[in-house]
């Protein structure tokens, strides 16, 4: 899509201040600790982030006006994620694009709207846990999601997060 082609073209012109992702390094243990809350808090109260999850069909401003993107972080079978910014306030995020055609699992919002499985298990996911990251936000695109979620820093090395977040799913459908 157009949307796509534009962040890429972005993404190449700031790719040389990518040095970010080195300096997010996890420190020794870290990462299990962000397995053990998943297990813990999975099955929590069910609550939409910030009150931030909109319901397919209600009017917002499109992803480009409420959010800076900024350099890749990474890609593969999981999506393509981007650092960005929320331009109200200024947090850093992770805008994560998946295309349509790599989605296997579909569920629902409690709203009745059909989004990908990862969605809804982010939008369950209570707040108990700071090893957990947080869905601020999502688009549904023709023929993308594009997912905004909390972009910690420095403490956590979101790429590895995003590339073993099969075990986050895991956990979540058992509860």
């Amino acid at each position: 899509g157009m949307l796509l082609s534009k962040i890429n073209s972005l993404a190449h012109l700031r790719a040389g201040t990518g040095g970010e992702l080195h300096s997010a390094k996890l420190q020794p243990g870290t990462r299990n600790t962000a397995r053990f809350c998943s297990a813990r808090f999975g099955w929590g109260p069910r609550r939409s982030v910030n009150g931030r999850v909109s319901p397919a069909g209600k009017e917002k401003e499109p992803l480009e006006k409420l959010y800076q993107v900024g350099p890749l972080l990474g890609s593969g079978g999981f999506g393509t994620v981007y650092s960005g910014i929320r331009l109200s306030d200024s947090t850093p995020v992770a805008i994560k694009h998946v295309a349509r055609d790599r989605i296997s699992e579909w569920g629902e919002l409690p709203s009745g709207t059909r989004v990908p499985m990862e969605i809804v298990l982010l939008n369950k996911v209570g707040s108990g846990c700071s090893g957990i990251i947080h869905l601020l936000d999502w688009f549904e695109l023709p023929d993308s999601f594009v997912l905004v979620l909390e972009r910690p820093e420095p403490s956590q090395d979101l790429f590895d997060f995003i590339t073993e977040r099969g075990f986050l799913s895991e956990e979540l459908a058992r509860g």
